[in-house]
């Protein structure tokens, strides 16, 4: 899933609980920030602390920061989901698990 939170309205409560509904259901999520070229720096990172506080469980979730308009992070956001989905495809052999 790609939960797409638009930097510069923030986290809402409905991103929130689709974020927990992905977790809960083992779906692999990539995050993503749009609008990103509309926010400094320090914004950026005020951003970032309160997507983590607020969805703190997804912890393990890449993050991309793009802007659709300028067409800004969307070769990297293809390149992330390719892999993230050859990565859940991959098999491991218990073996493998318990060495």
């Amino acid at each position: 899933a790609i939960l797409l939170i638009d930097a510069t309205v923030g986290v809402h409560e409905q991103d929130e609980k689709v974020a927990g509904l992905a977790e809960k259901a083992g779906t692999s999520v990539i995050l993503v920030i749009n609008k990103i070229d509309a926010l400094s720096p320090p914004e950026v990172e005020a951003l970032r602390e309160d997507i983590w506080r607020k969805m703190g469980f997804i912890r393990h979730a890449p993050v991309l920061e793009i802007s659709a308009l300028q067409g800004k992070g969307l070769q990297p956001l293809t390149r992330k989901v390719l892999r993230v989905l050859e990565d859940r495809s991959e098999e491991i052999s218990t073996h493998a698990l318990t060495e």
